[in-house]
């Protein structure tokens, strides 16, 4: 007879499994869907293992499980796989957010009400019972439910929030920062910290007041102004490209109430016409923001290029710069392809000298880019307009010009200096791979181009 791993005996009408089959446990977490099946991806690869309705003990979406399981073929050889959850291990989710649906239910003669969350997540069962509420609540808001789980029944669950009306903009948005654990509100105290350290005056000690020509350029709904550039022109055809990054660093010091608070929230968060900043306003739109007409404090990477655009040097400092202009990617466009305003080449007229430089040096980064197989993937951006309300009216293509290219090669440039010089020193640092692609993966690619009858040249092996 076969065992469980550890010699325990299968009995194998429990299971429900053939004694052919190869049976196997494994701990890992679930995915469910709202039809009531799952699967469980095993860490060694290979296909997903299924779990029908009816065997998954309850467990849903992000639960960890310890899952019983078969290999088979089917009737036309191929491999497949079932199983069912054994254990519940761990629940994953708390919460879930979802629209508070009403029903009535006929028993016999009698009509009785029925009121259950339908989730967003489509992956949950699309029938949660509401058994309680913490607070008032009525059919078709947008709630917050804290769910409750017992042993192998369908999860329950208690209403603890309301948004309002589940077709409106506000509840969404709220429904998703509270599902999110995402904190909207800033403390008495992590306010008055970032107002006393936003009104401070600047100082130039241990830093370098830069007086060359710096500006912004972001896209015109940009919430915040994080970073700038400049470029002067070198002898023999050479180049010094300077990013300057806003200096939070300044402001935001290490167990301080504002370090709380951004460790809270990790990053800001973006919806399509409202911000929820990492820190208080004082400080995301005031002092760390590089608004034009300003001193701000920043981090400079002062990079020296050759005149193919090769990196030779770079210069990390503490700095201090005022920008000149808060450029907008569609009005630099139109300064580059002559169809400017006279409004538009009025505001820039202070930069465009050395815009019409940016341009030159893009050209020559851009051509060292495709010379070392540099991928440009242009997929079209959607770009949701709204209307004076905030409602959403249409969704448009958004084109990327020469300015959002120019802007991206300046700012791989500064990526790829400053890299180098802490891989050089051996300074650790966070930094993003692709892995290569697993070998069946580059014969499946190999396939695909033959079928268009192209030659495919490189190793299926060791990529």
């Amino acid at each position: 007879y076969p065992t469980y791993p550890g010699g325990a005996p299968i009995n194998l009408e429990t299971e429900n499994f053939s004694i052919y089959s190869l049976i196997s446990i494994l701990t890992m977490f679930f995915s469910s869907s709202n039809s009531g099946y799952g699967f469980v991806t095993r860490e060694s690869g290979g296909s997903d293992i299924f779990v029908p309705a009816g065997k998954t003990l309850g467990a849903i979406d992000g639960d960890f499980v310890e899952v019983i399981y078969h290999i088979y073929e089917n009737r036309l050889g191929e491999e497949k796989t079932e199983g069912r959850i054994r254990k519940i291990l761990e629940y994953g989710r708390k919460t879930v957010v979802g629209t508070a649906v009403e029903e009535w239910v006929r028993h016999g003669k009698r009509r009785y009400r029925s009121v259950y969350l339908e989730p967003d997540d489509r992956n949950l069962s699309s029938h949660i019972a509401l058994t309680d509420a913490e607070v008032d609540f009525a059919t078709g808001d947008k709630i917050l439910c804290r769910l409750l789980r017992s042993g192998s029944t369908s999860p329950e669950a208690v209403v603890i929030a309301s948004f309002g009306d589940t077709e409106s903009k506000e509840a969404n948005y709220e429904a998703i920062l509270a599902e999110s654990e995402i904190p909207v509100d800033f403390t008495a105290e992590e306010l008055d910290e970032a107002k006393r350290l936003s009104e401070m005056p600047l100082s130039t000690e241990g830093r370098v007041v830069r007086s060359e020509v710096i500006f912004t350029i972001d896209g015109e709904g940009a919430k915040d102004l994080d970073d700038a550039v400049s470029l002067r022109k070198l002898a023999g055809g050479k180049w010094r490209l300077g990013v300057h990054i806003a200096d939070v660093s300044e402001y935001v010091r290490e167990k301080t109430a504002l370090d709380r608070a951004a460790m809270a929230r990790g990053t800001s968060v973006y919806f399509t016409d409202k911000v929820v900043p990492m820190l208080p306003p004082a400080l995301s739109n005031g002092s760390c923001s590089l608004n034009s007409g300003e001193d701000k404090y920043t981090l400079s990477a002062i990079i020296d290029l050759d005149r193919e655009g090769r990196i030779e040097k770079l210069s990390l400092e503490p700095s201090i710069i005022n920008s000149r202009v808060r450029g907008v990617y569609s009005e630099v466009n139109k300064i580059f392809d002559g169809t400017a305003e006279k409004a538009i080449l009025a505001k820039y007229k202070p930069v465009i000298p050395t815009l019409e430089k940016m341009r030159e040096l893009y050209e020559i980064l851009l051509k060292k880019s495709h010379g070392r197989g540099y991928l440009d993937f242009d997929a079209p951006e959607a770009e949701i307009v709204l209307d004076e309300s905030g409602a959403p009216i249409d969704i448009i293509k958004r084109e990327r010009g020469i300015a959002e290219r120019m802007i991206e090669q300046f700012m791989l440039t500064a990526n790829e200096a400053v890299a180098s010089y802490l891989s050089a020193r051996q300074i650790p640092c966070v930094y993003r791979i692709h892995e290569a692609p697993a070998p069946e993966k580059m014969k499946e690619f190999k396939s695909f181009l033959t079928g268009f009858g192209l030659t495919f040249k490189g190793s299926t092996e060791n990529v």
